[in-house]
């Protein structure tokens, strides 16, 4: 029995995270002040945050057409305020432009993925966020980054039983074997 197949939307979160630890790894080589966590998936975004975070979910994945799903990716933007914050500001708006630049850094298309595995990739949105967080000792400033695309269904090849008979083990008295569309 072979294993089932990770979905388009999963291979995209691992590709996003490759070309942000990329583009992160560069950036940190010229100033150590510009890193950044990525994760995947935390519920608690905010918990353990050092100075930057980028958290990367699954939003939605609802069917878009007979062969396809739409999946929506947020990417969250996360600055730990320290006393002062128009610093604070400054280092979410750079986040936000990093984080652009390796969304929009496509060098191969579909993220280095085998070309053709999304079949729409709709440009980004950003907003700025309130995380309404319960009471803490910290703050912190967030944005989001948005991104929809589409990827395709290739249904699995169904391996069916053998339904040349049935049989009934869970009969009181005993157990029965029935023919394939027919009676005992």
């Amino acid at each position: 029995m072979s294993a089932t197949p990770r979905a388009g939307d999963d291979l995209a979160l691992d590709a996003l995270i490759e070309k942000l630890e990329l583009f992160r790894d560069a950036d940190v080589t010229e100033d150590p002040a510009l890193g950044y966590e990525i994760t995947r998936g935390l519920g608690y975004p905010w918990q353990g945050v050092e100075r930057a975070r980028v958290n990367l979910s699954i939003e939605t994945d609802t069917p878009d057409g007979a062969r396809g799903f739409r999946a929506s990716v947020q990417i969250l933007c996360l600055v730990k305020t320290d006393e002062e914050e128009d610093d604070a500001d400054k280092r979410l708006h750079y986040l936000k432009e990093q984080v652009r630049r390796a969304i929009m850094a496509r060098q191969l298309p579909d993220w280095a993925l085998s070309v053709g595995t999304f079949g729409r990739i709709d440009k980004p949105s950003w907003r700025r966020t309130s995380l309404g967080l319960p009471e803490a000792d910290e703050a912190y400033l967030a944005g989001v980054w948005t991104l929809e695309f589409v990827y395709a269904y290739e249904p699995l090849e169904l391996v069916s039983p053998n339904l040349e008979e049935l049989a009934v083990t869970a009969l009181p008295g005993g157990s029965a074997t029935y023919p394939y569309g027919g009676n005992p």
